[in-house]
């Protein structure tokens, strides 16, 4: 505002006057948003050109944007409106307000290339950027959890006995053999009659035989050898007695 009281202060005569933005009064902020098309018109258009730029208004953090460099100064004529009944003429911009430009005061400038001559307007508030703040996460439901336990299984199988060789083993006791006696030769008796006796005197030694023998004893084991799945051990006996005869 201390800029355009400045500049209608050093005006002489009929002078250019900048009618957009306003806010239709003394003390008053025009708001603007970044991206936004605003429109910018001034009456009483000077001859030739004019520059057109955002200023700082008291923030020395901020820095000029230009515009337009130059444009005429009755630029849009035919579609301005002319505010006042003794406006001459007028002029007509449209700009598209920077998306990375900074949040804060500006005010428009408008200046005659060909009188210097200066002209503000009110004050423009662009709306600082706010950051971004992350969204807090809503806690989720505790999810299933499902835990594997792994197990071994180990089988040991003992064999009571070591893997042994099948073997007979045997033995055999007997009587001795049988024996036959056969009587001696014999002479006959000076005295005998052997007639009329059809049979000898002597008498003939009956044969005794005696067979005997002694039970015999087989014992046979077996043994199966050790494999993945040992059985147990195995033993087989078998005893075989002979009676004996006569």
């Amino acid at each position: 505002m201390a800029l355009a009281v400045e500049a209608k202060a050093k005006a002489k005569g009929p002078r250019m006057a900048v009618t957009l933005p306003s806010c239709g009064s003394d003390i008053c902020q025009v708001k603007w948003s970044r991206g936004q098309s605003v429109v910018i018109e001034w009456n009483n258009a000077p001859l030739g050109d004019v520059n057109i730029s955002l200023e700082p208004d008291g923030d020395p953090s901020l820095q000029s944007y230009p515009i337009s460099k130059s444009v005429n100064g009755k630029n849009l004529k035919n579609k301005c409106k002319k505010k006042k009944k003794n406006a001459t003429s007028c002029g007509r911009y449209v700009w598209h307000v920077p998306s990375n430009i900074p949040g804060g005061s500006y005010t428009v400038r408008i200046r005659s290339k060909k009188d210097n001559s200066v002209v503000y307007t009110d004050t423009i508030v662009i709306a600082k950027v706010k950051p971004n703040k992350p969204k807090p996460s809503k806690p989720g439901k505790p999810g299933k959890s499902t835990t594997t336990q792994s197990s071994t299984l180990t089988t040991s199988i003992t064999s009571s006995s070591a893997p042994t060789t099948t073997g007979i083993s045997s033995s055999f006791a007997a009587d001795p053999a049988p024996t036959t006696s056969s009587p001696s030769a014999g002479s006959d008796d000076e005295d005998d009659d052997d007639s009329g006796d059809e049979s000898d005197d002597d008498d003939d030694a009956a044969p005794s035989a005696t067979d005997s023998a002694s039970g015999a004893t087989i014992t046979a084991s077996v043994a199966v050898p050790d494999e993945t799945v040992t059985p147990p051990s195995a033993s087989v006996s078998a005893t075989m007695m002979s009676g004996g005869s006569t």
